[in-house]
C-alpha cells in the first residue's frame, strides 16, 4: 500500500482504527484495568525484546502528550498517562517488531504488525491465542504468518520519514 497518497492514508486510518477497536473490544477487556508504573513499562518492554529480538528502545512518559508513538529514526517510545497498559506498551512493542515490514511497503497496522501484537499478547499477557485470531479475523484484520526474529540497530539510519506510526 502506498501511504504517500491521499487514499494511502485514508487506507491506513481506517486499518489503524479497526486494530484500535479490536484492541478496545477484545484484547483489552481480557485482563483487568492496570495502570503501569514506569518500572512495570520498562519490564514489558524487556519481555518482548526477548521474544522478538529487536533491541530495547528507549521510552519517555511526557506529561503534555496525548498520545503514544514509535519514532523510528530515534528508536524510541512516547507513552502518555493513559498509554500505561499492557496492551498499549505491547503494541508500540509490535511497531518495532514488525517494522521489517512497513519499510517494505506494508501499512503499519497490517498483516505484520497484527501478528506480531497476537503473539505479544499471548505470550507475555497470557490471553488465549484462539481468542486473539479469531476476533481479529472476526472484525477484518489480516493477520500476517511471518513473525520478524532479527536484531534492529540502536539508530536506524534508514530514512523513516514516509511512515507514520
Amino acid at each position: 500500500m502506498e501511504l504517500c497518497t491521499i487514499e494511502g492514508f485514508m487506507a491506513a486510518d481506517r486499518i489503524a482504527q479497526l486494530e484500535y477497536d479490536w484492541e478496545a473490544n477484545y484484547v483489552e477487556p481480557c485482563i483487568p484495568p492496570v495502570r503501569l508504573s514506569r518500572e512495570e513499562c520498562e519490564e514489558y518492554v524487556r519481555k518482548a525484546v526477548a521474544i522478538s529480538g529487536v533491541v530495547a528502545p528507549t521510552l519517555s512518559f511526557p506529561k503534555t502528550r496525548n498520545r503514544c508513538t514509535f519514532y523510528p529514526m530515534r528508536w524510541h517510545v512516547e507513552i502518555s498517562g493513559w498509554g500505561r497498559t499492557p496492551v498499549t506498551i505491547l503494541h508500540e512493542m509490535a511497531h518495532l517488531a514488525a517494522l521489517p515490514a512497513a519499510l517494505a511497503g506494508e501499512n503499519p497496522h497490517g498483516p505484520a504488525f497484527v501478528r506480531q501484537a497476537i503473539e505479544f499478547y499471548h505470550r507475555i499477557i497470557g490471553i488465549d491465542q484462539a481468542h486473539l485470531f479469531e476476533t481479529a479475523a472476526r472484525v477484518g484484520l489480516q493477520i500476517g504468518g511471518t513473525l520478524y526474529r532479527h536484531r534492529a540497530p540502536k539508530r536506524p539510519d534508514l530514512d523513516f520519514s514516509h511512515i507514520d506510526i
